[in-house]
């Protein structure tokens, strides 16, 4: 059995991210595995400590996305794919999605796991759409993946009225909730034997990806601008005997916040 996991590299949210002229300032920045895609990467780890099967991962941007994909090699991926050109720059999800679906064609990946989500858009468009460029069968925001068969899964996602319990056959794309469990750490011995994994460079080319459909080129949408929520208005504090303060509160909510008028 073969899964593909796909990685993305974000930003570091846990810092503070600046902004400029509605633009992130570069300088400083610091990156970090999408912590939806670390998800997916454990769900696979979880089915190759139970199994026989083979885990690539696949990123794709600048030469910095390695450092994802060596972590992931360490935590215990077999192989790793960097889908490598400047031209993935400025790509949204349909893009990415694209890149994706044109590497896994024809390779006999019985799954496609990935994260719900990138922290950095918050979009949870790309997996779906690596499914629809594929025609396979999807469930998204899954919490709980086991195997069932030799080509089929037993899935537990996170659905508008609760749990739901989906049974899919393979090939099929799974996307995964941040819900699914605390990702594991890369040992030293992980470390150590990374080094001796495969890490290969692929260009859109080699697997026969036009470049018009390759990062802004090929993007249905675009950022024209970024800016900061606005702050929450300071709170107000009643005060008094109960009966005092629920004669307050309903003023409050009838003269001024007016959703009691």
């Amino acid at each position: 059995m073969k899964i593909l996991v796909c990685l993305k590299q974000v930003i570091d949210v846990e810092l503070n991210v600046q902004l400029r002229d509605g633009r992130i300032v570069e300088e400083g920045l610091q990156y970090a595995m999408n912590a939806y895609d670390e998800s997916a990467l454990e769900a696979a780890l979880q089915l190759k400590d139970k199994n026989d099967l083979e885990v690539t991962v696949l990123s794709m941007g600048p030469d910095r996305v390695t450092d994802v994909l060596k972590k992931a090699l360490a935590m215990g991926a077999d192989r790793a794919v960097h889908l490598a050109d400047p031209a993935f720059a400025g790509g949204d999800s349909g893009a990415a999605a694209q890149a994706i679906a044109a590497f896994a064609r024809d390779k006999g990946f019985d799954l496609i796991l990935m994260g719900r989500q990138a922290q950095d858009t918050d979009a949870a468009g790309a997996g779906p759409m690596v499914a629809e460029f594929l025609g396979l069968p999807q469930v998204t925001n899954v919490v709980s993946l086991e195997q069932e068969s030799d080509n089929q899964f037993l899935t537990r996602r996170v659905g508008d009225d609760g749990r739901e319990v989906v049974s899919v056959q393979t090939p099929a794309v799974i996307t995964v909730s941040n819900d699914f469990g605390e990702a594991r750490l890369p040992t030293m011995k992980g470390i150590l034997g990374a080094k001796k994994k495969p890490l290969d460079t692929v260009s859109p080319a080699e697997i026969g990806l036009n470049s018009a459909l390759l990062g802004a080129a090929g993007s249905k949408t675009q950022v024209v601008g970024r800016e900061r929520p606005q702050g929450r208005a300071a709170g107000r504090k009643l005060t008094g005997e109960t009966p005092d303060l629920a004669k307050q509160l309903v003023g409050f909510l009838v003269d001024e916040a007016r959703v009691l008028a």
